[in-house]
């Protein structure tokens, strides 16, 4: 009896050799991204995606740009594509996690987000989108807990007010004053950060 070979898997274009093409309209897509021309680039990301539909730019190029239109369902798709592809790619983590605060699923927001830290502990962007997800939902603790450190060695205004934040809903007001003190010494022009010290003052 004849015996016939299992067929091997199918590599995607990008694994079998760089594609110019595919290359050249994600280019493309990108430029429109940048110029705000959304449509224009996911019409691209579409012609890309026929070309190869398991390249992992392509999709996360689409999440991003499906994320920042506010079509938030089909920037979670594409994400979830992206993931398929490439399971531990944090910045596919990130715009899901993002995603999905925007679409009210906090818990599964930090599930994906706290991977995403584990596994770089460097973009202080996942970590904003972390804390504040645990923030809104109450978790006032586990902010502090994550910035506590972080802060330490990065002076970002967004982070800085997190913890002020938390700290205040801790009732830890001199803490929180003396997060501002830090803020505004790194950034003595933010008219927030007056406002925040301000409000804790006089609580």
């Amino acid at each position: 009896m004849a015996r016939f070979k299992r067929p091997k898997a199918q590599k995607s274009k990008a694994q079998r050799g760089s594609d110019p093409r595919l290359q050249a309209l994600l280019l493309q897509a990108q430029a429109l991204r940048e110029q705000g021309q959304f449509l224009d680039a996911i019409s691209m990301l579409h012609q890309a995606q026929e070309r190869d539909n398991k390249s992992h730019p392509v999709q996360l190029l689409l999440a991003a740009t499906y994320h920042q239109l506010g079509r938030v369902d089909e920037a979670i798709q594409a994400t979830q594509a992206s993931l398929a592809l490439q399971p531990n790619d944090t910045q596919s983590m990130k715009i899901l996690g993002a995603a999905l605060i925007d679409k009210g699923d906090h818990d599964t927001a930090v599930r994906h987000l706290k991977k995403a830290w584990g596994l770089t502990k460097k973009d202080p962007q996942i970590l904003r989108l972390l804390c504040v997800c645990l923030n809104a939902m109450g978790r006032h603790p586990e902010t502090l807990s994550l910035l506590t450190a972080y802060t330490h060695t990065n002076n970002s205004p967004e982070l800085l007010e997190l913890a002020c934040t938390a700290y205040q809903h801790e009732g830890r007001e001199e803490d929180a004053i003396t997060m501002m003190e830090q803020a505004l010494t790194h950034h003595p022009d933010s008219a927030l950060h007056l406002c925040l010290m301000a409000n804790a003052q006089a609580n």
